[in-house]
């Protein structure tokens, strides 16, 4: 009888330190979250990062000090009620369990402990910039003519060996996507901004006289067959009704050829972050870039803090901004954050030399 006794005191004490633990956590990720923010931005804080640095003290007195208090007056209190006999063990253990379930919901609510597993599964898997820190930009060049996106352009690309390529979009007068820049290039003979051609005109009109135009359709059937090329997208508009149906037009398309898979090969660009829960709202495309040129960006480290903020919450892995406002400072903030960082537009070879000596990716023609 003694031995069930003590046994089942035994039980009521591993559950008072179970219950402190999880006071103990609940505590914690309050303070974490009232000083440095949820767990997800908290952990690219370099004072964080670097055990609170001189926080030490603060941790000790508005966080451990607490819990151990608490551990005496709940210990004491059982302690208590076990000698006067006023409540039963079998109460006991149901109630320190209950408040223990309650301090893990709470703080792991308060630190925001989901949004963190989500951000560090979606980083141990393998992106598409990890081994292509290029990318090709308007499908490349085709006899040293630059911004064609056409088939000559994309085939000739692929063939020196690159596979992401970023790609002009836009929609033709019957609301088709294709491959063009704007319809005031002159590489097409009759269009422009007032003379939107259907997408029926826009194919059987050569680019320059001579090369093939491409619409989403040809675009989706190459990536089907070509299972390692990535697209990125560069839809131009930033107008809500216009790239709605942009990307609309896009997962329609994958669909009616049987291939929606493709879709996770689609790099979207957004210029905005309202952007981004419209797209999401049309189709979860799997990888995202923020482009930072239609913000007006100029290099102001502050601002890139809030950017690479924003990306790392919406788990978007690339920011991408002009060449010519890069600093090292940049690309520090975007690797505290886990982002990458990408730079348009650099063709001269130094150049390129220099970036991917620093990790960052860039666009070239």
């Amino acid at each position: 009888m003694k031995s069930k006794v003590k046994k089942g005191q035994f039980c009521i004490w591993v559950n008072v330190l179970i219950c402190s633990a999880m006071f103990f956590f609940l505590v914690a990720s309050v303070w974490t979250r009232q000083k440095y923010g949820e767990l997800l931005l908290a952990t690219a804080d370099r004072e964080f990062m670097n055990f609170l640095e001189n926080k030490r003290s603060l941790f000790l007195m508005e966080v451990c000090l607490p819990a151990f208090g608490f551990m005496l007056l709940v210990g004491g209190s059982i302690f208590i009620l076990i000698r006067k006999k006023w409540i039963s063990g079998k109460y006991l253990h149901c109630l320190l369990l209950a408040a223990a379930v309650i301090f893990l919901a709470v703080g792991w609510q308060k630190a925001g402990i989901t949004s963190f597993m989500k951000y560090q599964i979606h980083r141990s898997a393998e992106h598409w910039y990890d081994e292509n820190k290029v990318v090709i930009h308007a499908l490349g060049t085709v006899d040293g003519l630059a911004y064609t996106n056409s088939k000559e352009a994309l085939e000739k690309s692929f063939l020196d060996g690159d596979r992401v390529f970023e790609c002009d979009m836009i929609l033709t007068a019957d609301q088709k996507l294709v491959a063009c820049h704007d319809w005031g290039t002159g590489m097409q003979e009759g269009f422009s901004e007032d003379a939107v051609p259907t997408k029926e005109v826009f194919m059987k009109t050569p680019i320059y006289g001579k090369y093939t135009p491409l619409s989403f359709d040809e675009i989706v059937l190459f990536m089907k067959e070509h299972k390692d090329v990535y697209l990125i997208t560069d839809t131009k508009s930033a107008e809500g009704d216009y790239y709605r149906k942009e990307f609309q037009e896009m997962v329609d398309t994958a669909r009616v050829y049987g291939c929606e898979e493709v879709l996770d090969r689609v790099v979207v660009q957004i210029y905005h972050a309202y952007m981004y829960g419209d797209i999401q709202e049309i189709y979860p495309f799997k990888n995202m870039i923020f482009t930072l040129y239609e913000e007006g960006y100029r290099g102001n480290p502050e601002e890139m803090e809030q950017y690479a903020e924003f990306c790392r919450k919406n788990l978007i892995d690339v920011i991408t901004m002009r060449e010519d406002f890069y600093s090292d400072e940049l690309n520090a903030i975007c690797q505290n954050y886990g982002v990458q960082l990408f730079v348009h537009t650099v063709n001269e070879d130094e150049r390129k030399e220099y970036f991917w000596q620093r990790g960052v990716g860039i666009y070239a023609d």
